[in-house]
């Protein structure tokens, strides 16, 4: 399967989302885990809540090496309204960066651990 691909990227995301519950689950984090999505049809693809208080993170997942912020628009409208929450992009980056936004920008794998930590 090429890596371009939008088959590629939907692939990436539900490994990745996959991964998350797994973690949820097997650490008992007793995580709520939703999405968000504005009414000017910008996404978040996770959204990760203890109770109902405000957001821990959001989390954009992104097949990509090299992201930038036109990936994550969502996270950037997130922030507005909800600007305690930590905001991720979980890449397969091959290092950590943080975006000129704020945005961590974290290789998967890595991502993973740092979502376990919140």
């Amino acid at each position: 399967m090429r890596e371009h691909t939008s088959r590629f990227g939907e692939l990436f995301e539900c490994l990745v989302t996959q991964e998350i519950y797994r973690l949820n689950c097997e650490r008992e984090l007793d995580f709520k885990i939703s999405y968000w999505h504005s009414n000017t049809n910008l996404v978040v693809d996770l959204v990760l809540s203890r109770g109902s208080g405000d957001p821990l993170a959001a989390i954009e997942i992104k097949s990509d090496t090299q992201p930038d912020t036109m990936d994550w628009k969502g996270l950037i409208a997130f922030s507005s309204e909800y600007p305690t929450a930590q905001r991720f992009c979980l890449c397969r980056s091959p290092h950590p960066y943080k975006a000129s936004d704020g945005t961590d920008v974290l290789p998967w794998l890595d991502g993973l651990e740092q979502v376990a930590l919140l």
